[in-house]
Order: C-alpha cells, then structure tokens, then sequence
C-alpha cells in the first residue's frame, strides 16, 4: 500500500446509501487498498474481495437487527497484533441494525482501534445508528439516481395497485424482505 493510500485511510467509515451500491463502493476502496495492480479487477485478491473470501477482510451482516455474539470474531481478531503496514477491515453492513448495545461495545475499538485494523460500515439511514457511531465515522454519502421505495412492488400496492390478498402474499413471499424492512 502506497503512503497516500495509507494516509487517506481512516480508522472508521460510514457509507450512508442504497445497501448494493454501499457494497459496491466499499468493494472497490477494498480492492483500491488491497490490489497490488491498481484496483485491476481481475487478480486473486480482487476476486476474493468480490467474493468476500480475503484473508483480510472480515463482513458481518444480521439476520434481523445484529446480536452481540455476533461480533465475538471481530472482538477475537482484534486480540491479534499486525504486522507493520499491514490492514485488516471489518465490514459492517446495515450498520442501522445495530442494537444500541452492540453499537456501545464497539465504541471504544472504532474510536481507538490496534495498529492497523478499520471498520467501514454501511447503512440506508444515518438515524437509526447511534450518533456516537457516526462521530467516530468519517461519513460518506452515497447518491443514488433512482429512489428505491418508489419502484418496489410493495409500495406500489399501498398506492397504486389494488391486489387481492392472494396477490399480496405472493409479493410479499417474492419481495425477498425483512421484518425491520417491511
């Protein structure tokens, strides 16, 4: 990693956006940060970040809303000492499903994390997190050029459509959600 990579990287990162374009986004800085060749897309290391299979990357993702045994990995490995100039990353995705008690325990490592280790997480909205975590985060928010609720089959039923019951336990079944989200 080169000194303006190393200096531009932040101990923690919030990237507020839809969740696929977030994943996007923080794969490309990972392979930016990673690949040897220039983010090139195409080499071992960019494959794995895709494939979410680096050896230095950790992603977390919840079920419904994120549990604290969930981050006893993340705890584990930050037990462990890098080696100089070398990165690890915790990815936190839907950090807004974070319990206020998971978001305090992480707290302290995000503010003040070993040598070498970074937390990027990513969230649809910045009100559902604790405003400890997004002070510790340098915040990044990401744009997007269609609104997304607008076009999901859900919303068009409550506003456009009418469906009989049937028709709306298929949506519901083939929308593919979430308690939280729905």
């Amino acid at each position: 990693m080169d000194t303006h990579k190393k200096l531009s990287l932040a101990p923690a990162q919030l990237y507020v956006g839809q969740h696929n374009q977030a994943v996007l986004k923080t794969e490309k800085f990972l392979q930016e940060m990673l690949c040897k060749n220039n983010a090139c897309n195409t080499c071992i290391n960019c494959m794995q970040i895709r494939e979410k299979q680096h050896h230095a990357i950790m992603w977390l993702h919840p079920e419904k809303n994120y549990t604290i045994d969930q981050f006893d990995d993340l705890f584990a490995t930050l037990s462990f000492q890098l080696q100089p100039n070398e990165h690890f990353f915790f990815i936190i995705q839907k950090a807004d499903f974070l319990t206020p008690s998971c978001a305090n325990k992480l707290l302290k490592p995000m503010e003040e994390p070993p040598e070498g280790y970074h937390f990027i997480l990513l969230a649809e909205r910045t009100e559902q997190i604790l405003p400890t975590i997004i002070s510790r985060c340098i915040v990044h928010t990401l744009t997007t050029t269609t609104p997304t609720h607008n076009s999901h089959p859900l919303f068009e039923c409550f506003t456009t459509k009418t469906v009989s019951s049937d028709q709306f336990a298929k949506i519901i079944d083939s929308a593919n959600i979430n308690e939280r989200e729905s």
